[in-house]
């Protein structure tokens, strides 16, 4: 069986027609591999650098209550800075935060607010 030219391009038409579909069949549509979830929100770090002589006592403190060290929360008193991190930041861990130093001198404190929200999508 012969072909005629204009009748080879329509048969190649045709063949590439139909290798598309075919490939296109097989397209996965797009879907959830994991249930969306809420993503951690970042550290918080609060640092308060200070002077005067020594020996000098650093306390943070959360909302009048004296913080201590927990897994998810670290604090160094290094080279006159002071330093809380908050390794995973929690809804609860929201409040106003003060870095209350102290030596045989006097006492000073300093407070920040740590203002949380989360936004939903549903």
């Amino acid at each position: 069986m012969t072909f005629s030219a204009p009748q080879k391009n329509t048969e190649h038409r045709l063949l590439i027609l139909w290798l598309l579909l075919f490939m296109c069949s097989f397209v996965e549509p797009p879907s959830f591999s994991k249930e969306f979830e809420q993503a951690e929100v970042s550290v918080a770090v609060f640092q308060c650098t200070v002077k005067g002589s020594a020996p000098i006592t650093l306390t943070w403190v959360k909302d009048k209550n004296i913080i201590t060290q927990s897994d998810n929360i670290k604090m160094t008193f290094e080279n006159n800075i002071g330093t809380l991190q908050i390794a995973a930041v929690e809804m609860n861990n929201g409040g106003k935060y003060s870095c209350e130093i102290e030596n045989e001198a006097g006492s000073q404190k300093f407070a920040k607010h740590l203002s949380l929200c989360w936004v939903s999508t549903t």
